[in-house]
């Protein structure tokens, strides 16, 4: 016989508990609640949907979102992808100062212009604030080379781009460039060991050999498989 229960305040509780009615947060609370978010008030809302950021680097390569919490008032996102990673933070990336764009080339690829900007090769840029060519705004690449104390080439193909008018805002530029790439170790030199000499023995006797049959799972295959897990709106009491 089920019973009404007029609040949800006591959110999600634990399996452990499913059958502890004597529990005074049992009355109170849901075996499972996804994508719902509870309310001090009794009462659930659907979770609020996700808040675009910024591009990743390379869309060629999956990404990956991981939360990570430093402190109980210090919450982030890492963004993991294929020789990039960045960490969200209130909404933004986690960046230098931004530094104002004084142009920016419709060529590939593209070069752009700061006042001293101090960068170097490697470092990832992100864009924003940028007039006539806006396609751009919102877009990380990565410095291809310095050309001089004012001018950078970036992993960006701007040919097709409107052209760059000015801007109110500018580039923010990842604290530190990647670190390179690892040298392999050197291989270590070919182990030889002397062999003793055998007495020959003319014409040895061979014996019939039957092949052993290979257990199931045994042939060295590797099985992956990819999964797309929906978000389904769940509350179970």
């Amino acid at each position: 016989m089920r019973q009404d229960q007029p609040t949800f305040a006591g959110g999600e509780i634990a399996p452990r508990l499913a059958a502890r009615n004597d529990v005074a947060k049992y009355k109170t609370a849901l075996r499972r609640q996804r994508n719902f978010l509870g309310q001090s008030s009794g009462g659930v809302t659907f979770r609020p949907g996700f808040e675009f950021v910024s591009q990743v680097y390379n869309h060629a390569y999956p990404a990956r979102l991981i939360p990570f919490q430093f402190s109980p008032t210090q919450s982030y996102a890492i963004i993991l992808q294929e020789s990039w990673m960045n960490f969200v933070y209130r909404g933004g990336l986690i960046t230098g100062p931004e530094v104002l764009v004084v142009g920016i080339t419709n060529a590939s690829p593209a070069v752009v212009t700061v006042t001293g900007h101090g960068f170097k090769a490697g470092q990832d840029v992100e864009f924003q604030g940028i007039k006539g060519m806006t396609e751009i705004n919102g877009m990380v690449a990565r410095i291809i080379a310095i050309i001089d104390a004012n001018r950078f080439s970036v992993t960006l193909d701007t040919g097709y781009y409107a052209a760059f008018t000015g801007a109110t805002g500018g580039v923010a530029a990842s604290a530190l460039p990647p670190p390179p790439n690892p040298a392999s170790p050197p291989a270590p030199p070919p182990f030889e060991q002397e062999v003793p000499a055998t007495e020959e023995v003319p014409n040895p006797p061979t014996e019939p050999t039957t092949a052993s049959p290979i257990p199931l799972g045994s042939a060295g295959r590797v099985y992956s498989e990819s999964y797309s897990f929906p978000r389904p709106l769940i509350l179970e009491l």
